[in-house]
C-alpha cells in the first residue's frame, strides 16, 4: 500500500494510537505520540480544541464496521519531501504557511474492525507544486491569499 497505517484502540468512549507504520510524516514521529489520545496527539494543533476532540471522538466511536470513510486536508511547505519528521519541541516550519511553495494534501481513510471496535487510520500522501494548482483551484481554499 502506498500509505500510512495507524491503528487506534478503543478505551472506553476514547481512542489511543495503538500502533503503525508511518512513512511520510507531517511534522511528528510516530515514537513521539503512540500510545496517547487524540487530544494529547493534536496538543501542537491550536485549532484542535476539546470541543473538536469530543466530536472527532463521537464520530469514530459511531463508525460502522466495513463502511469506510475519508477526508482530506492540505498543508503548506516550503519542501516537495513527503518525509517530514519534527519532534514537538524542534523548530518547525509554518504548515499552513501562506504562500508555502509545496501543498501536502493528506487522503485519510478510517476502517472500523467489528470485533474489537478498533480503526484504522490510512493516510495517504501527495505533493503538489502551489503554482500548478488552477487559478480555480487555488480560489476555492479556503481563507487563502498567494502572492
Amino acid at each position: 500500500v502506498q500509505e500510512d497505517l495507524l491503528v487506534l484502540e478503543r478505551f472506553g468512549d476514547r481512542y489511543i494510537l495503538r500502533a503503525g507504520v508511518l512513512c511520510f510524516p507531517a511534522s511528528w514521529t510516530l515514537n513521539q505520540k503512540i500510545g496517547k489520545s487524540l487530544m494529547s496527539i493534536h496538543k501542537p494543533v491550536t485549532s484542535y480544541n476539546q470541543n473538536i476532540s469530543d466530536r472527532v471522538e463521537k464520530i469514530l466511536l459511531n463508525l460502522k464496521p466495513n463502511i469506510p470513510v475519508w477526508r482530506a486536508n492540505y498543508l503548506f511547505y516550503n519542501s516537495f519531501e513527503l518525509y517530514h519528521p519534527k519532534k514537538e519541541f524542534e523548530e518547525k516550519e509554518d504548515e499552513n504557511k501562506k504562500g508555502g511553495l509545496f501543498m501536502r494534501v493528506e487522503r485519510q481513510t478510517l476502517n472500523k474492525f467489528s470485533k474489537s471496535g478498533n480503526i484504522l487510520f490510512g493516510i495517504h500522501t501527495f505533493i503538489v507544486p502551489f503554482r500548478q494548482l488552477s487559478k480555480t483551484q487555488r480560489t476555492s481554499l479556503k481563507n487563502f491569499s498567494y502572492n
